[in-house]
């Protein structure tokens, strides 16, 4: 069997292959129920067979009434001949002459059977696909849940600060500004250190987003030039997101105030100082 392109009724015009005989002589018949393209010598055996003859036979200029009709894809080397054959070491589909020609020393498949095995092996980068998704988008989740946590954490130590500095307004104000000041500034750290921690997480979350849908969308319809062409992108970019192994790594840090002796003399140890604990959670993924 050929293999198959979409075709809009724009196109029905140009000369195709008999899909029963090969001819391409008034190849002016379409068959809704075997999706064949049909000469008229065939159209009127077709007709007369006793499984075919009540199927439903129509001009091919009408063959599209319900959106795209299947045509077979003309080899543009040698016209009237079908790609129906897949040379697995150039990587190309071709007819039957290109094969005694070119690739009758090469490894040869039918083009249907290697399209089918062009398909599963995308079903299965999905599923791979999925899983590194799954790990990324995790990661980015925890990540910002974390900072989430933190400046909630500094919300509650800057409460204890101005606490602190409501008992000791005239001593220590210099004081309290200064920390308050610094948990400014470890707010600002930790939002950019969150930007840059996510940022290849964004990525690799847009691009794997981007492949499956390229996948779920458009694999079933597509000629099969295009398909290999997805399955060549997906061999050269998958690998890119290899996750075997690795852990998901979110550092923890729970800032928190140290308070000291109400003393008059020792107004910073009063005060206390900011401790940011470092942590760490791990997510192993399985592959």
């Amino acid at each position: 069997m050929a293999s198959k392109i979409l075709i809009s009724r724009a196109q029905v015009h140009v000369p195709v292959t008999c899909t029963l005989c090969d001819s391409i002589e008034a190849v002016n018949w379409f068959c809704n129920d075997c999706q064949e393209v049909m000469c008229d010598k065939c159209k009127d055996v077709h007709q007369r067979g006793k499984k075919t003859r009540n199927d439903d036979v129509v001009p091919i200029q009408e063959a599209d009434k319900q959106g795209k009709v299947l045509l077979p894809e003309v080899c543009k080397t040698h016209p009237g001949k079908t790609l129906e054959l897949f040379c697995k070491e150039c990587l190309v589909v071709m007819c039957s002459m290109c094969f005694t020609q070119k690739h009758n020393q090469h490894t040869v498949g039918h083009i249907e059977e290697e399209m089918e095995s062009q398909k599963r092996y995308a079903q299965e980068q999905l599923e791979t696909l999925n899983s590194k998704l799954y790990y990324f988008s995790d990661h980015r989740s925890k990540r910002h849940e974390a900072s989430k946590t933190f400046r909630e954490s500094l919300d509650v130590v800057r409460k204890d600060v101005q606490a602190q500095g409501l008992m000791l307004k005239a001593e220590i104000d210099s004081i309290v500004t200064s920390i308050l000041v610094e948990l400014s500034s470890l707010a600002a750290e930790e939002d950019e250190s969150c930007k840059q921690d996510c940022q290849p997480d964004e990525k690799h979350v847009k691009d794997i987003t981007q492949l499956i849908g390229d996948i779920e969308q458009k694999a079933e319809q597509m000629s099969s030039t295009e398909l290999f062409e997805l399955t060549g992108r997906l061999r050269n970019t998958v690998p890119l997101y290899d996750v075997t192994g690795k852990s998901v790594h979110v550092p923890q840090r729970t800032p928190s105030l140290v308070t000291g002796q109400l003393d008059t003399k020792q107004l910073k140890e009063m005060i206390g100082y900011v401790s940011a604990r470092h942590g760490c959670q791990y997510m192993n993924l399985q592959n």
